[in-house]
């Protein structure tokens, strides 16, 4: 189900430097390392997935707006 809703998210995006397949799999990174701990800061997914912080607020932002938790 998770899976179904990031595709659609994803044909949304536009293709600028590859950030469509660049954010889905950010998104699900987030999604994996979210599932995996209990707790983890934006700092610490911003380094894990190589990014900026803001961006990994974004991001979530993204998954709450479709329905992810």
């Amino acid at each position: 189900m998770v899976f179904w809703c990031l595709a659609d998210l994803a044909t949304i995006f536009f293709w600028i430097r590859g950030g469509c397949r660049l954010r889905l799999h950010r998104l699900l990174g987030i999604l994996t390392l979210l599932d995996s701990r209990k707790t983890i800061t934006a700092s610490k997914l911003a380094k894990i997935l190589e990014t900026s912080e803001r961006t990994i607020y974004r991001d979530i932002d993204i998954l709450c707006e479709s329905g992810i938790p």
